[in-house]
């Protein structure tokens, strides 16, 4: 099926030569392109067409948009939106929101003595319009509300030799500069920075005037979003590595580790209401961004017996019920058994309706499974980990695995609607479906590309 407004790839002016070529593969609609790498930048390299989005968010206030981990805002099936393939400075280490007619992306080579980036990028041909740096790496995906935009610091490693710091408390994360950084979202000015100890690898929380932050160092950090100037704060005997702030009611929730556990602070209080420990956990917690609906969160985990090596094939991906009022362990559900994955050790779970879609970091099964009780719905073995939410769209359910191919399934049976392809990855970020154009963000094993895709391409 051929793309309205189709034309030839664009042209550029890199100097690709054989020992700079990726062997990523772009397929829409039937059409195979070949991306090659060239020179750091973002330099189109196939742009079937840059027609302009509707409408854009004004603001992407918590990690995912919504407390569903549904990375979508309204959409029109009808109209024809941008369709390109661009190479990213860096690696890309995010997910991309999109506000006011501009996506935010993190990334850089997310090791100890690596800078990070930010990346403000126009959506309609992926070229960058401005870049930040930070001395240490960045795993958070950008926040931005009130045209500010967030990003958090952190490396991933552990000082000291401790084998097991999930699992070991008051344990610590970062070894390097840390810290959070709020720049002017249309230059791209510094505005403020709060520096840390540990790493800050969460996205914050803006609500109102103040800006959550959960750290490395076992903080809960309440700022300013006008100056950064720290209001409160909590010791909330977890690090925290992506497991961002939920603000709900008079709570604030998220997860943990060292030990692993799901915590709610009371924000009139400062105080910790409850503690949830995850049975038997091994990894993941801290990880996750909750789910939350009806007074029930969702989280997933890795569990097994403690102490076991990563190879040992009897590690277990599970989802976990918890009632945020009380705290109380309502059901959890076995995903996939196997070895203890290398990078991210979950999924992350997006709710719909009244079910859980969740996929693994074990294997390529992809689950529908029932908010209330936990039953698995269905399931459909989509050959390549998703540790990443999918989206909904019109009964679909939209999945990236980790190897860069997209799926459409039904989401009331689980059927394989459409594949694509998008490129040959070793792990990638999103779908994120801004109006009608479905953003991924990806790395191959050394360079990051953003792709843009026509939500038609992929639900017919």
């Amino acid at each position: 099926m051929a793309l309205p407004g189709r034309s030839m790839p664009v042209k550029t002016s890199q100097r690709w030569t054989w020992a700079g070529i990726v062997s990523a593969v772009l397929v829409l609609s039937g059409v195979v392109y070949l991306v090659k790498q060239g020179d750091f930048g973002s330099v189109p390299l196939y742009q079937i067409s840059n027609s302009p989005l509707g409408p854009t968010p004004s603001a992407w206030p918590e990690d995912h948009r919504s407390l569903l981990n549904n990375d979508t805002f309204q959409y029109s099936t009808r109209a024809h939106g941008p369709n390109y393939m661009v190479q990213l400075p860096s690696l890309a280490n995010s997910d991309s929101p999109l506000v006011k007619n501009t996506l935010y992306i993190a990334g850089g080579q997310g090791s100890v003595g690596h800078p990070g980036y930010l990346w403000a990028v126009n959506p309609e041909n992926g070229q960058v319009k401005w870049t930040a740096s930070v001395p240490n790496a960045v795993f958070s995906e950008p926040i931005v509300s009130d045209n500010r935009v967030y990003i958090s610091e952190g490396d991933a490693a552990f000082p000291g030799n401790n084998p097991s710091p999930s699992t070991t408390p008051g344990s610590k994360r970062g070894t390097g500069p840390s810290g959070l950084y709020a720049y002017n979202a249309t230059t791209g000015q510094l505005l403020w920075q709060y520096p840390t100890q540990f790493a800050d690898q969460a996205p914050v929380t803006v609500s109102n005037g103040r800006v959550f932050l959960l750290t490395g160092g076992r903080y809960l950090d309440v700022l300013s979003a006008q100056s950064g100037k720290l209001l409160w704060r909590t010791h909330t005997d977890v690090y925290v590595s992506r497991s961002s702030p939920r603000l709900i009611g008079h709570r604030i929730y998220f997860g943990g580790a060292g030990p692993l556990q799901v915590v709610a602070v009371s924000r009139a209080s400062h105080h910790i209401v409850w503690k949830r420990p995850i049975p038997r956990a091994t990894g993941g917690v801290d990880d996750t961004p909750l789910v939350y609906s009806r007074g029930i969160l969702y989280t997933a985990s890795l569990t097994g017996k403690s102490g076991i090596p990563r190879n040992n094939p009897h590690h277990y991906a599970k989802v976990f019920a918890i009632e945020a009022k009380t705290g109380k362990l309502l059901w959890n559900q076995t995903l996939a058994e196997g070895k203890n994955p290398p990078f991210k050790e979950t999924g992350t779970p997006m709710l719909h309706g009244n079910h859980l879609f969740v996929g693994n970091a074990i294997n390529g099964q992809f689950f529908a499974i029932s908010a209330k009780s936990g039953k698995i719905a269905w399931s459909d073995n989509l050959k390549s980990p998703v540790t990443r939410p999918a989206v909904y769209v019109d009964g679909r359910i939209i999945v990236l695995t980790t190897h860069g191919v997209m799926y459409a399934l039904s989401a009331k049976t689980g059927h394989v609607i459409r594949r694509l392809r998008v490129a040959a990855w070793v792990n990638s970020y999103g779908p994120v479906l801004i109006d009608h154009t479905l953003f991924v963000t990806g790395n191959t094993a050394q360079q990051g590309f953003l792709a843009a895709i026509p939500l038609k391409s992929i639900l017919h």
